[in-house]
């Protein structure tokens, strides 16, 4: 479709520059809030996902179109917390259109030190900068940041907006719905990692966790979320202590708190371990010995053994996949694209 051929009103799907910074100002308490917003992006309404509603030009601070809403925590989005934010329910108002959404508030207490607060501020920029740059079916959407919601201590720095995911986790969803075909979702999750990749950014922290359950009537997809670790390859971040988890660090990460120890070879090994335990229902090395399973994956080359990991959907050419992936050394792993290829190869037989 040209572009005289688009609505012009339903052209623009932003977040930088649509208010002027005196209409709808940044809070000035996260000094890496400009690096976060440094980008200039817009989106045509054609590159939007069909599952992704057109709510027009956003801003880039939502204040006073997000509310928290407490009384929907139990029932409608329950709660979550990770190592330095929480997440709560809420609604995004756009014009006389009502979408839940995920409020992401930076972890805060008033024993908190200057470092500690440093990190989280940094992690937060990251993930804005990352997460408006992803458009694609199989990545959480970002909406913006919003500031003045009070529900933490953390009220002067803006929460994060994300769209909420009504399957929940993707453990949590599985759970509950253990019939669900297994297959198209890690086919989903290796297309969201490969979009990533394809545009130079590291997700660094993928786990079943940080995947999510979007459902559309009949129909569910897996989408990747939790940018807080992400790295761009072509821009200077903001460095920040790297938090990984023991079970999903490939062996040349294992004992690095670096975050620029984090690569696209790194990011197959975990997607190996990630799509096992989707599979499976079952996590590699079921115990909470972090430094022993560091130890045990990076030293001793410990790995999953086929007969631990039955399931009616593990083919002999889904383990071999795997295995591809999780290969010790990271220039003999298959990149994700491959692994996207392969699987599909799989759907189709």
């Amino acid at each position: 479709m040209s572009d005289s051929a688009i609505n012009p009103f339903q052209l623009q799907w932003v977040f930088a520059d649509v208010t002027s910074p005196q209409d709808n100002p940044a809070p000035p308490t996260n000094p890496y809030l400009e690096w976060a917003f440094a980008e200039s992006l817009s989106h045509s309404v054609q590159e939007l996902p069909d599952t992704w509603e057109d709510v027009g030009a956003l801003p880039n601070d939502l204040r006073g179109m997000v509310v928290y809403k407490p009384s929907f925590m139990q029932q409608l989005f329950g709660i979550s917390s990770g190592g330095f934010a929480t997440v709560y329910g809420g609604q995004l108002t756009v014009g006389e259109r009502i979408m839940k959404v995920v409020i992401k508030c930076m972890h805060r207490s008033s024993d908190d030190v200057d470092i500690i607060l440093d990190q989280n501020r940094k992690r937060f920029a990251r993930e804005i900068r990352v997460a408006r740059k992803l458009i694609h079916p199989n990545i959480v959407r970002f909406y913006g940041i919003c500031s003045g919601i009070r529900i933490t201590m953390g009220e002067d720095d803006p929460a994060l907006i994300f769209e909420y995911c009504e399957g929940h986790s993707i453990t949590d969803y599985l759970k509950k719905n253990p019939e669900t075909s297994r297959l198209p979702l890690i086919i989903n999750v290796a297309a969201g990692l490969s979009y990533m990749h394809a545009n130079g950014i590291i997700h660094g922290d993928l786990k079943p966790n940080n995947v999510f359950i979007k459902i559309f009537g009949d129909n569910i997809r897996a989408v990747l979320g939790d940018f807080g670790s992400a790295r761009i390859l072509d821009v200077d971040m903001p460095s920040v202590v790297r938090a990984g988890h023991a079970r999903y660090d490939a062996p040349e990460i294992a004992f690095s708190e670096d975050d620029a120890v984090l690569t696209k070879e790194s990011d197959v090994f975990a997607f190996s371990l990630t799509a096992l335990a989707i599979v499976t229902g079952r996590e590699l090395l079921q115990d909470e010995d972090t430094e022993g399973l560091h130890e045990r994956i990076a030293t001793h080359g410990e790995r999953p053994l086929r007969s631990d990991f039955g399931s009616s959907e593990m083919s002999d050419k889904l383990w071999e996949t795997l295995e591809k992936c999780w290969n010790q050394e990271p220039s003999k792993r298959l990149e994700i694209s491959q692994v996207l290829s392969e699987l599909r190869g799989l759907a189709t037989v």
